[in-house]
């Protein structure tokens, strides 16, 4: 059995994603490309492994909107859906991030929180959403391998239960990084 550190990445199979999946391969992680798309995730593993071996890329599907499959800060009244998932991932990752989770499974779980990425994504979903809202034309967006740099960013910290903003200048943990760092600490 590898001694190499384990990540699942949620929506793995492209975009910010598959970004993420590549910078820690590059790492020396083993690496779980999760993804709703079951065959661009097994796809997309199957092109990893070419570079960095079968045993170190493997593809599940994965719908994050429903427990069963794994068990942006602002309000925002067109997508008012989209919105509640992102907090209820911050919360989620707050949640499973106090001490007494990674007590028992030594985890750690950290959000990674992106502004406006150029993706095909976002090029795609905004044709249904009021102009005025369409986010594909703005003129700041960032690259999904400048965002997924975050995610190295997040490992190297280690900060359990934290949530990394990635803006256009830089990254910033959001408020409640302090509390959990000191909880941390205090074994």
């Amino acid at each position: 059995m590898s001694d190499s550190p384990v990540a699942i990445v949620t929506g793995g199979a492209q975009g910010i994603g598959a970004a993420i999946c590549i910078e820690l391969l590059k790492k020396g992680y083993r690496v779980c490309v999760a993804d709703i798309q079951e065959l661009k995730a097994e796809e997309f593993a199957r092109d990893q492994q070419k570079m960095y071996g079968e045993g170190n890329v493997t593809a599940i599907r994965c719908d994050v909107s429903k427990e069963s499959d794994y068990s942006t800060f602002l309000p925002c009244p067109e997508m008012p859906a989209y919105v509640a998932s992102k907090h209820g991932i911050v919360a989620l990752t707050r949640s499973f991030g106090i001490p007494f989770h990674y007590d028992k499974d030594e985890i750690v779980f950290a959000a990674l929180c992106p502004f406006i990425v150029d993706t095909e994504l976002l090029k795609t979903e905004n044709k249904t959403l009021d102009p005025a809202m369409d986010l594909s034309q703005r003129i700041v967006r960032m690259s999904p391998e400048y965002t997924a740099k975050g995610v190295l960013k997040i490992l190297e910290d280690k900060i359990n239960g934290s949530s990394l903003a990635v803006l256009p200048d830089g990254y910033h943990y959001i408020e409640f990084q302090d509390i959990r760092k000191y909880l941390m600490h205090q074994k």
